[in-house]
């Protein structure tokens, strides 16, 4: 499956930007890495690997 990368950085920053606070950032940014990394998401590709026929 698929790697889906995820700035943490970049997305505290533009959190920050938009109004949060330091604490709701960096708590909205960890509930969003933590549901990302425990995610199983799949590509196109490992969709047509899948349903390829045999």
């Amino acid at each position: 499956m698929a790697t889906i990368k995820f700035d943490t950085r970049k997305f505290l920053k533009i959190l920050q930007e938009a109004g949060f606070d330091q604490k709701q950032a960096e708590g909205l940014t960890e509930a969003m890495r933590a549901a990302i990394e425990e995610s199983e998401l799949v590509t196109k590709k490992d969709l047509q690997i899948e349903l390829a026929p045999i």
